[in-house]
């Protein structure tokens, strides 16, 4: 026998429909998760392009250079920038640049990307201001080389400091981050993309001041470089790129849920086993992995936890803490986390080794007859990748757990 024989669900990034995605197993359609989110949104596609889906259509994302996909599971977020890719519109301040449009193929597979050309040499900027609270801010934009080493994005208000990189293209990676004034805590990340591009963003809090601009500058005089889908929002990462013409956008959250599932759920023991992929969510708020539950008092949970790269593992029974394992630090990448329950005997595990274990006692009072993935179907959402998802009726043994969980 396998472990997928003694599993009770089995959820990976495969059949899907509006509302749906389909469990391997059962096969019933019993563990058949209903997904809603009640706008569009984006995803990079099996030709590794970024694609348009459908409300309520899960979206199953692709390495952008090649692989298999991954559940991608997003908070709500909105593009504070209009116009995102109409960079020639009169709402882009170009000062000594000019912007030529629908100049080459964009990472969607159409010929919509503009090139930027300085015009004079370290005193060019192609800029849009937006009013914005205080905050933590993201911008991020797509870039590919033209004949310019390196692009310079920050976020700025020109009178209380700025936050500042250079993104090297030779490199892929940003060669200086520099932040000034009501500006701190600033970081830079990069994705690396098909045919030449990157999606490069910098994060930064915002303690001052009443206005963000999100800056892209091209130092050298009579340089370019193409660029595409700029985007700003309230929050420590990029999201997935949200399109905008006159007016802001926002992206509903994910929710990937189901009621009505005791039968599934181990009632006196079991275990969640979860693969994530954790690229995004460097310091993105709460957000659940993977969650059994009746209500707040009873419950089994793995979760980012905010501001940290940490995960929690939690059972909590009859209003009780029964076991807490508390940060659990993962790789940039991908890991494979299991918490196993059982009264005197649970036990969490993370790529191949013991994090933890407990001989607290504890009993449900309420049956769990829910699962969220990536949420708690209400709040607290996952901002990454989720590659399996996996229940078992019994606490496997803790050779079984290693065996799971070895990468």
């Amino acid at each position: 026998m396998s472990l997928f024989d003694d599993a009770s669900l089995v959820l990976t990034p495969n059949g899907y429909k509006a509302s749906k995605l389909y469990s391997i197993k059962p096969t019933s359609g019993a563990g058949d998760m209903v997904v809603t989110r009640g706008t569009t949104a984006t995803r990079v596609n099996s030709a590794g392009l970024i694609e348009s889906v459908a409300i309520n259509v899960p979206r199953l994302d692709y390495p952008p250079l090649g692989g298999c996909p991954k559940i991608l599971v997003e908070p709500a977020s909105t593009n504070l920038l209009t116009y995102s890719n109409t960079f020639s519109d009169a709402s882009w301040t170009k000062l000594n640049c000019t912007i030529t449009p629908n100049n080459t193929t964009s990472p969607d597979g159409s010929v919509n990307a503009s090139k930027l050309t300085s015009n004079v040499t370290n005193n060019n900027f192609l800029f849009k201001a937006v009013t914005a609270a205080n905050g933590i801010y993201t911008f991020s934009c797509f870039v590919k080389y033209f004949d310019t080493n390196t692009i310079n994005i920050s976020l700025t208000d020109f009178v209380a400091g700025q936050a500042f990189g250079t993104f090297n293209f030779t490199s892929g990676t940003f060669t200086s981050v520099v932040a000034s004034g009501a500006w701190t805590n600033t970081t830079t990340n990069v994705i690396t993309l098909l045919n030449g591009w990157f999606k490069i963003s910098i994060t930064s809090q915002k303690n001052a001041g009443t206005v963000v601009n999100s800056r892209i500058d091209n130092f050298a005089n009579g340089t370019s470089v193409y660029i595409y889908g700029a985007q700003t929002e309230l929050g420590s990462n990029a999201t997935s790129y949200i399109p905008t013409v006159a007016g802001t956008v926002t992206r509903n959250a994910d929710v990937i849920s189901k009621t009505g599932v005791s039968s599934l759920i181990g009632q006196t023991e079991g275990t969640i086993y979860a693969e994530i992929n954790n690229t995004l969510m460097t310091s993105y708020s709460t957000g659940y992995v993977m969650r059994i539950f009746a209500d707040a008092n009873n419950e089994v949970w793995i979760r980012k936890e905010s501001g940290t790269n940490k995960y929690t593992a939690k059972w909590r029974a009859n209003s009780v803490d029964v076991y807490t394992q508390s940060n659990i630090s993962v790789l940039n990448g991908n890991n494979k986390i299991a918490i196993a329950y059982k009264s005197t005997n649970s036990a969490v595990y993370l790529n191949g080794s013991q994090i933890g274990t407990s001989a607290g006692t504890g009993a449900f009072s309420v049956a769990p007859s829910q699962i969220g993935i990536g949420s708690s179907s209400t709040a607290d959402f996952f901002n990454d990748r989720i590659e399996l998802a996996t229940l078992f009726q019994t606490r496997l043994t803790n050779a079984q757990l290693a065996t799971l969980t070895t990468l």
